[in-house]
């Protein structure tokens, strides 16, 4: 473990196991809602540049996160985005951090709920 937060610290700039995981935890908090609310409340005198998809932002967080006209890759008028998780990065702990200060876990029937759809997944076993 300290390797690697050495080897983030070193290579990113940043001491941290994941230095870009707020991208994901963003895609989730968007996929179940509470993101998704936030961004459309908090936009556009935010000014992140989710502001620009307030409304029209995938409800599925695979969607979110790879497929190629998502938010993640492309931007508002189509264009690609290199790198677009990293680019988010900094923009997704932001709003991942208003989020969870606005609805700390307002999801508490909801664990179930997404293990189910998790594990119904084509790949996904249940035992």
């Amino acid at each position: 473990m300290l390797l690697l937060l050495g080897s983030n610290a070193v290579g990113h700039g940043r001491l941290s196991l994941s230095p870009y995981g707020s991208t994901f935890l963003l895609a989730r908090l968007i996929g179940d809602g509470p993101a998704a609310r936030t961004i459309a409340e908090r936009c556009p005198q935010s000014g992140w540049y989710l502001c620009a998809w307030a409304g029209r932002l995938p409800a599925d967080s695979d969607v979110f996160l790879w497929t190629l006209d998502s938010p993640v890759n492309r931007d508002a008028e189509g264009r690609p985005r290199f790198l677009g998780g990293v680019l988010l990065a900094e923009e997704a702990r932001i709003i991942v951090a208003e989020t969870l200060r606005r609805e700390p876990w307002p999801w508490p029937g909801r664990r179930s709920a997404m293990a189910r759809r998790s594990s119904s997944r084509p790949g996904w076993e249940t035992r």
